[in-house]
């Protein structure tokens, strides 16, 4: 495989990696330094190395991610999966509240606009029976 070829194909395979460390950033970070140095040194150490042979060795990346999971430790964890959830829940608040916000706003446009189109008829109405007056 050429240089080039395997690079890419290097940058998809850590990539790949990094969508399933569902963990803090900053193990994520060092995890991915590590990652990129141990491939980087694989590749040097071994002649004509092929993807097949760097995930025959380092495992796909939903395995090498795993592995790597299962050594974080496991307050570290709690923590993120709870900060991850209190994220979660505040987005969805904001969005419920945008909403919200959105049809109120829109429903007073709306009866407004009733309230003057009412207005300009009552109006004219008005205006008509002056006229027959």
């Amino acid at each position: 495989m050429t240089n080039i070829l395997l690079e890419k194909e290097m940058k998809k395979y850590i990539r790949a990696t990094k969508r399933f460390l569902d963990c803090p950033k900053n193990y994520r970070d060092m995890f991915i330094q590590e990652m990129e140095h141990d491939l980087t040194q694989f590749i040097q150490e071994n002649d004509s190395v092929e993807m097949a042979d760097i995930i025959n060795y380092f495992g796909t990346p939903q395995e090498l991610a795993r592995t790597y999971l299962d050594c974080v430790p496991e307050k570290d964890m709690r923590d993120y999966a709870l900060k991850k959830k209190f994220y979660s829940n505040i987005t969805k608040i904001i969005i419920g509240v945008t909403i919200l916000s959105t049809v109120i706003i829109l429903s007073l446009i709306i009866y407004n606009a009733h309230e003057l189109e009412q207005m300009h008829i009552y109006e004219s109405i008005k205006t008509i029976e002056e006229n027959i007056e």
